[in-house]
């Protein structure tokens, strides 16, 4: 990730199949401040300036390195092996940068 002055994300993940979309992220769009995340870095929550792009709160860093990150077991998400053998889950996730 390069070094950049300041930069506000948005984030918003789902895992999904054929068909179905599920996000299986908590605290995916970072309203409930870092809970459930874990982080390295400096990674800090913004409510305003600029306002947030969705919702009411976005991931911010400013002139320096980090990463934000969850574990999800998919198999206690109801996929099953044969689902993640096939190769057929996709991620979808995206970013907004001022």
């Amino acid at each position: 990730m390069a070094n950049l002055k300041s930069i506000a994300i948005s984030v918003t993940f789902a895992i999904a199949s054929f068909d179905a979309n599920a996000n299986l992220l908590v605290n995916s769009g970072f309203e409930d401040d870092l809970n459930n995340w874990s982080i390295l870095g400096t990674a800090r929550i913004r409510a305003s300036d600029p306002a947030p792009y969705e919702g009411t709160s976005y991931l911010y860093g400013r002139g320096s390195q980090f990463t934000v990150w969850q574990d999800v077991d998919l198999l206690d998400n109801g996929y099953s092996v044969s689902d993640l053998d096939a190769g057929m889950l996709t991620l979808q996730y995206g970013g907004w940068r001022p």
